[in-house]
């Protein structure tokens, strides 16, 4: 009965009740229950874990949060301006529930006040009544879809959805690039550009058969100028039905003239550097011609081979049926009389 006294008195001399005595072997017996527990699974919550509440915080942290606040809240701001869509650190920092909250009633609580999305991630499952808390957690992200503003609401990683474009940005956004290219190549190839072909080797050897043309047309789509003599172009021919490329020999009020196998304009001789073989120019059927006002007279450069104005049923071609002028020849195949890349003057 002494011994009993005096371990009474002593507990009582070191602060303990029998009461708390007791709590005391009870906590103790819990704590190894728990380190052997953890030690047979790390991830296993202690009773303690799952069924305290939350502490409050300290007075120390309660005069420190204001200030934390407006910290956030300024740097929260700063990001907002240089990225919009990028989440402030309330919505980004784990949501803590109230006494006796779920987890999942805390996040909802939170989504619904604050208009945000709830975090995709939830750890009731870890409680032990993962159906219930799964239930809640599913309601609050229903609620916060349904109250949360234009280009808010819960998606994939608690990350902010943009605003859905609509009509015509939603179509230039997908198409545009579509657009843009067919323009550019209607203006480069109807409006500046003429791409021909040419099968035919009356042209030889200054452009060979088979041969990719590629002319300036601007000026004969916006206008009806008058080719100086000399120049190589492409033009529309009535009476074959096609486009012909030949070099312009007569002016509009010229009169073209052969005699000896040359070429004489208003009687005198035409110097022709750009022939294969001088000399050899003849017209069989009429040995001189007067042009028009308004239209040309046309030779091809290959004058043995070149079906042109000296045989043609009408003989010139009015000056508003030139289409381009030839800037560019290109020979690839073989057999030609060249290969390659070559400037027509």
């Amino acid at each position: 009965m002494e011994e009993r006294k005096r371990g009474y008195q002593g507990r009582r001399l070191a602060g303990a009740t029998p009461r708390q005595e007791r709590e005391r072997r009870g906590s103790r017996t819990r704590q190894a229950e728990d380190k052997a527990r953890r030690e047979r699974d790390p991830w296993e919550m202690t009773p303690e874990e799952k069924v305290s509440p939350v502490e409050a915080t300290s007075a120390e942290e309660a005069q420190a949060e204001p200030r934390e606040q407006s910290v956030r809240q300024v740097e929260d701001k700063a990001r907002r301006e240089w990225d919009p869509w990028e989440m402030t650190s309330e919505e980004t920092a784990p949501i803590t529930p109230g006494d006796g909250e779920s987890v999942s009633v805390g996040r909802r609580a939170a989504s619904v006040a604050g208009g945000k999305a709830a975090p995709a991630a939830d750890f009731d499952s870890m409680s032990g009544s993962a159906d219930g808390a799964s239930a809640d957690y599913a309601a609050g992200a229903v609620d916060s879809d349904a109250m949360a503003g234009p280009g808010e609401g819960s998606g994939s990683g608690g990350a902010a959805v943009k605003k859905k474009k609509s009509g015509f940005a939603a179509f230039w956004s997908d198409f545009g690039y579509l657009i843009v290219t067919a323009v550019v190549v209607v203006l480069v190839f109807r409006v500046l550009l003429q791409l021909s072909w040419v099968p035919s080797g009356s042209m030889e050897t200054t452009i060979p058969k088979k041969t990719l043309l590629i002319s300036w047309q601007l000026p004969y789509v916006m206008g009806d100028p008058v080719p100086e003599r000399g120049n190589i172009v492409t033009f529309w021919s009535d009476e074959l039905d096609k486009l012909l490329v030949k070099r312009v020999i007569g002016l509009p009020g010229d009169t073209v003239s052969f005699s000896g196998g040359y070429v004489y304009i208003n009687g005198q001789r035409l110097e022709e550097e750009y022939l294969d073989q001088q000399g050899g120019t003849i017209s069989p059927d009429q040995s001189s011609f007067t042009v028009p006002e308004g239209c040309l007279f046309f030779l091809g450069d290959n004058r043995s081979g070149s079906n042109d104005a000296r045989y043609w049923e009408e003989s010139y071609i009015p000056v508003g049926n030139v289409k381009a002028r030839v800037l560019l020849a290109i020979s690839l195949t073989g057999g030609s009389s060249w290969q390659g890349v070559r400037a027509i003057g």
